[in-house]
C-alpha cells in the first residue's frame, strides 16, 4: 500500500519541535527518521507521511490537528527567570509538559468559572519593581495571612504549605503542582487578569514550596508570568527576580519579628548553619529563605548566603524515585488543587457540563472523578 503523504506547514512542524524541548538530532531517531530527513521535512522539500505524523503528536505531545495549522499559534512560551550558576538552563519535554498542562488547566477552569459567573479580576494589587517589596509583603500579609506568624503552624511545616497555598487560592489563584527534575524549575506563573494560575516543583520540600509560591505569587503582582529556578542570590537575572525574591522572603519571615528571634538565638549560639535551621523551623521556611533574609536586613555579612545557598543546593528536594505508590486521591489533589476540583464539581451540579465532560477536564475516569469531586465539595451529588 502506498504511503499516505500529509499537506503541511514547516514552520509549524519547527514550532512542535523546539516548543517540545527538542533539537534536530534529538527528535529524528524518536521520530525513526534520519536528520537529513527531518531537517528536509521542516524547510519544506519534502512532505511526512501518515505515519511520521502520527510519531510526532506522541514525540511534540501535540494533537494532529493542531500540527496541520496553517501556521504556528502565538508564542506560549514564559518568560526565562531560571539560572544555575549564572547560566540558564535548555527547554527540555519536562518543562514544555509542564507549561502545557498547567495552561490547559487553566483555561479549562477558566472556562468553567465564565460559566458559573465566577470569573473575577485578580483580587490582589498591581505592583511595579520600583515599589518598596518589604512594603508590599506587609500589606499582602495583613491581607492573606494574619495568622501566618512565628507561632503559627503546630503540625510543622506541611501544616504550613497547605494553609498558604490555600490563602493564595482564595484570591482567585489556581495553584498546580507537578514533580520535574530539580535542575528543571521551582516554578512557574502564568499571568491572566481572570484566574491567573501558579505551578510549583512538587519535588520540592514543603517549606521551599512556600517561598516558590510567594516569589511566583509577586511575579502576578508585577502583572507578568515566568519561569524560575534559584531563589536567588546577587546573580538573579535581573530585577523582576530580585524584587519577587525580596518580596516572598519578607512575605514569610517579618522583619520585626525576624530581627526579635535572630537577637534571642544569637545570643546562645554563633553557629549560622545551626542558627538559620533553628529559625527555618520556627517560621515554617528553609534555611535557605532565613539566609537570604538575614544578608537582606545586614544580619550578616554581604556573600553569606551565596555561600551557604551553594553548600546547601540539594536539600530544599525531595529524593528521586521511581514511578508508582502513594495515593492517588491525594497525589491528584496536591497536583491540581482543591479549587480546580471545586470549579469542576460546581459546574457538575449546576449543569453547565455532564458526567463525561467532568471526567474529561479532569483527564480521569467517571468514577474517579466522582470520588475526587466528593472530597472537595460538601453535599455534592449529581453523578
Amino acid at each position: 500500500m502506498p504511503a499516505v503523504y500529509v499537506d503541511v506547514t514547516p514552520s509549524v512542524l519547527i514550532w512542535a519541535r523546539e516548543t517540545a524541548g527538542l533539537e534536530v538530532d534529538d527528535a529524528a531517531p524518536r521520530l525513526q527518521l534520519t536528520t537529513d530527513a527531518l531537517v528536509a521535512l521542516e524547510d519544506g522539500s519534502s512532505q511526512p507521511t501518515m505515519g511520521a505524523l502520527d510519531r510526532m503528536t506522541v514525540v511534540y505531545r501535540r494533537a494532529f490537528t493542531v500540527l496541520l495549522l496553517p501556521a504556528p499559534p502565538p508564542d506560549e512560551l514564559l518568560e526565562d527567570f531560571r539560572t544555575v550558576d549564572g547560566h540558564s538552563p535548555p527547554w527540555n519535554t519536562d518543562i514544555a509538559g509542564v507549561v502545557r498542562s498547567s495552561r490547559r488547566w487553566r483555561q479549562s477552569a477558566a472556562w468553567l468559572a465564565d460559566e458559573l459567573d465566577e470569573l473575577e479580576p485578580l483580587k490582589l494589587r498591581a505592583s511595579t519593581t520600583t515599589e518598596n517589596p518589604e512594603a508590599i509583603a506587609d500589606l499582602v500579609r495583613a491581607k492573606i495571612l494574619p495568622s501566618d506568624s512565628y507561632f503559627r503552624f503546630e503540625d510543622g511545616q506541611a501544616d504550613a504549605w497547605n494553609a498558604r497555598r490555600s490563602a493564595v487560592e482564595k484570591l482567585g489563584i489556581l495553584v498546580f503542582s507537578i514533580g520535574v527534575d530539580e535542575d528543571s524549575m521551582r516554578g512557574l506563573s502564568i499571568y491572566d487578569e481572570f484566574l491567573p494560575a501558579i505551578t510549583i516543583n512538587a519535588r520540592e520540600l514543603p517549606q521551599a514550596r512556600s517561598f516558590t509560591l510567594f516569589h511566583e505569587l509577586a511575579h502576578l503582582m508585577l502583572r507578568a508570568g515566568g519561569l524560575c529556578l534559584e531563589i536567588g542570590g546577587r546573580d538573579s537575572r535581573g530585577q523582576a527576580e530580585w524584587w519577587c525574591n525580596r518580596f516572598a522572603a519578607a512575605t514569610l519571615v517579618p522583619k520585626s519579628e525576624f530581627e526579635y528571634h535572630y537577637a534571642d538565638i544569637t545570643d546562645r549560639t554563633d553557629d549560622l548553619e545551626r542558627i538559620f535551621s533553628s529559625l527555618g523551623s520556627s517560621f515554617r521556611v528553609s534555611r535557605h529563605v532565613v539566609a537570604l533574609r538575614a544578608e537582606r536586613l545586614g544580619l550578616v555579612e554581604l556573600g553569606t548566603y551565596d555561600q551557604l545557598a551553594t553548600k546547601w543546593r540539594t536539600e530544599d528536594w525531595v529524593p528521586a524515585r521511581g514511578t508508582g505508590g502513594g495515593d492517588f486521591y491525594l497525589t491528584y489533589k496536591s497536583r491540581h488543587g482543591t479549587e480546580f476540583i471545586r470549579l469542576v464539581g460546581e459546574s457538575l451540579s449546576a449543569r453547565v457540563i455532564d458526567r463525561s465532560q467532568a471526567a474529561e477536564v479532569m483527564e480521569v475516569g467517571g468514577d474517579v472523578a466522582k470520588r475526587l469531586i466528593s472530597d472537595v465539595v460538601p453535599g455534592f451529588s449529581p453523578w
